[in-house]
């Protein structure tokens, strides 16, 4: 098993491939209109819970918290707009901190190896002018950083299901590393349009927008387009040679079937 990286060739690219590092970027500016969306749902509170919410909003305002208790007792409609208000402003807190984060994406093994589809390579490989690099499938060792985790995306029908008054709950009794399993959960749900990309991500907790080295050797081999100019095949066949891969092959599209072969690169 392995997973794969596809690249257009470009000068931002090719920089990350020569420093052996990966760009982790702002899922904000993915591909998908849909990153990072959730079905909200509400949990009703009771008086125990709205109670525990109200303190924690009102933690520096002693004379407002005395009023919001007040009127929970007479269940005052501007109170539960406040609290269901506030539940959705925190649940929706996570989201965008998804979108400000780091986000590098890979695509797994499957019943066909990713470089044999055409699909991969038309969206992601510049159409057999672009590069594959392919790694070893330990996720814990691809990066060299202890901030980076993988996580393997779910495909579904319906966009994940958030309980904004259970989120916000156990975010004011235990805070945000309590809450880490939902931000994941919308960071790795994707509609089963998708699916026929098996993708594993790498997420950074960092802000995004920014290099991540591998750990050296982590890459196995790389597989260049054929129909990439000669003259850039040589420019990664150097950076290959310059990080000790020895394993280059050339893809290209076959003339009997839709279907892309592989074979030794003549450069």
């Amino acid at each position: 098993m392995s997973l794969y990286k596809f690249h257009a060739f470009n000068d931002n690219n090719i920089s990350a491939f020569e420093s052996y590092s990966a760009w982790f970027a702002k899922p904000a500016l993915f591909n998908d209109p849909f990153e990072g969306l959730y079905k909200e749902i509400m949990t009703p509170l009771n008086d125990e819970l709205s109670t525990e919410i109200i303190i924690s909003i009102f933690k520096d305002k002693p004379e407002i918290k005395e009023h919001a208790l007040n009127s929970l007792l007479k269940k005052e409609q501007w109170l539960l707009d406040t609290l269901v208000d506030y539940c959705r402003s925190t649940t929706k807190a996570q989201q965008d901190n998804f979108h400000k984060s780091g986000v590098c994406c890979f695509i797994n093994d499957g019943i066909v190896n990713p470089y044999e589809e055409p699909l991969m390579w038309g969206h992601y490989g510049d159409g057999l002018k672009g590069y594959v690099l392919q790694f070893e499938s330990d996720f814990s060792n691809i990066f060299n950083c202890d901030k980076v985790g993988a996580r393997r995306v779910i495909y579904q029908d319906e966009p994940p299901l958030l309980d904004c008054f259970e989120l916000t709950m156990r975010y004011i009794r235990n805070g945000s590393d309590s809450i880490v399993s939902d931000i994941l959960q919308i960071m790795t749900t994707k509609s089963k349009w998708w699916e026929y990309e098996n993708e594993v991500r790498f997420i950074s907790f960092m802000e995004g927008d920014k290099l991540i080295k591998y750990n050296q050797g982590t890459i196995k081999s790389i597989i260049i387009g054929s129909k990439m100019p000669e003259w850039q095949k040589r420019t990664i066949k150097a950076i290959a040679e310059k990080h000790q891969i020895t394993d280059i092959k050339e893809a290209f599209a076959k003339d009997d079937s839709y279907k892309v072969g592989l074979r030794a690169l003549s450069v």
